[in-house]
């Protein structure tokens, strides 16, 4: 149980360093919205990976959770599809992660023990894409999939004709990010040093072209890589470096060729980070404290909330990019605080104005705003399982 609960943390902090995937669009602003009960749709999940992510029409979610079996330490993972409309709830066995949906709002990647995957949510049919693979990034036209194949370098896959195109052949490249061309990907490259210590290769951070190959190296940073993304597409980047259990926040902008570190974050003491790619901002969030930083790494906004002693995370910025979303009080499940769970809320995006919209405290653990700018998506669990999805009204 305490491995399972070291993953979950690390899961939560990298999970809500990152905005759920793109291409939300605001098709139906008046389209009605329904709970989901996973237990009542007979769907039992002890756990939940970090990855809710809402289709680009809004219409749909889709996160991933497993089930940890007490008698035989057995765990098994599912992929839970949910159509907010008509409280249609799919679930498909064996997903680890849910990666992103395509623009369609009809097709999800995903993977399982280390292969991509494409599901067709209407059709339930999988499609592999590669093995010994964990992510993958979709193209701004949604035509192809950028990924990272363990020790043989980067790939690009074509959705329609299923072929994989070899872009580089060195061992630990990773992290395929599009730039907002189609035409070039940020990564982090393999420089050829052994760290040791089962650490791997030392890595920069570069650029490729996707047609040609011919490889830019981005600043002289260099260290060991996690994460990637666009804070302003093409032009500055948020990363996330580190190995172990400690890591470190950063931004990178591309025009001044500036690294600018924000802080390492240690298990035990973290703070969160939320992508803010309507004003171009990072937000910055730690035990009632709230820090905003530019494209060039500036603070330029720092402010307190009333409950300094609780944390706050999990970070959503409303459509008009005026508000904030955002939990405050546990941090998971296992604490052993008095509590006994958080609260979602909302304020002003200068943290004024502070509005509780669930009174009563649960363990909500992501939440993501709609499109319609109306409600906000809430994934809730109780101390054994996960309960569901909750939509709560916007006043």
């Amino acid at each position: 149980m305490r491995k399972l609960l070291i993953f979950f943390i690390i899961a939560v902090l990298l999970a809500g360093s990152l905005s759920a995937c793109g291409f939300i669009v605001n098709k139906e602003p008046y389209m009605t919205l329904k709970d989901i009960d996973f237990t009542a749709k007979g769907i039992y999940l002890t756990g939940y990976h970090q990855d809710l992510l809402l289709s680009p029409d809004g219409r749909k979610i889709a996160c991933s959770g497993y089930y940890y079996n007490n008698d035989n330490n057995n765990v098994s993972s599912r992929l839970v599809l949910a159509d907010l409309s008509s409280g249609e709830t799919t679930a498909f066995n064996n997903a680890d992660k849910v990666l992103a949906w395509l623009p369609d709002s009809h097709t999800l990647v995903y993977q399982y023990e280390g292969t991509l995957y494409l599901l067709n949510t209407g059709t339930g049919k999988k499609t592999e894409i590669a093995q010994d693979s964990w992510f993958a990034s979709v193209s701004p036209d949604g035509r192809q999939l950028a990924y990272a194949k363990l020790g043989d370098g980067l790939f690009i896959y074509d959705i329609e004709t299923g072929q994989s195109k070899r872009l580089t052949k060195n061992n630990e490249d990773r992290y395929p990010v599009w730039y907002p061309d189609g035409k070039h990907l940020f990564y982090f490259c393999d420089l050829g040093k052994q760290l040791g210590d089962g650490a791997g290769y030392l890595q920069g951070m570069a650029k490729i072209s996707v047609a040609t190959g011919q490889i830019e190296r981005i600043t002289e940073a260099e260290g060991k890589f996690r994460q990637a993304q666009w804070l302003i597409p093409g032009r500055a980047l948020h990363i996330i470096s580190g190995w172990d259990d400690g890591y470190s926040h950063a931004i990178l902008n591309l025009e001044r060729q500036k690294y600018v570190e924000l802080g390492e974050n240690i298990i035990g003491d973290a703070f969160f980070v939320t992508v803010d790619t309507g004003k171009g901002q990072l937000i910055k969030s730690y035990r009632g404290q709230v820090e905003i930083y530019d494209e060039l790494g500036d603070k330029i906004k720092s402010y307190c909330l009333p409950e300094t002693h609780q944390t706050n995370f999990n970070y959503t910025v409303s459509p008009r990019g005026d508000k904030l979303a955002f939990v405050q009080g546990d941090f998971g499940r296992f604490g052993d605080s008095q509590i006994n769970g958080n609260q979602v809320k909302i304020s002003d995006y200068d943290g004024q104005n502070v509005h509780t919209l669930t009174p009563e405290y649960k363990y909500n653990d992501s939440i993501v705003w709609h499109p319609d700018g109306q409600n906000i998506i809430a994934l809730q669990m109780d101390q054994e399982k996960i309960l569901g999805i909750k939509i709560l009204a916007v006043p």
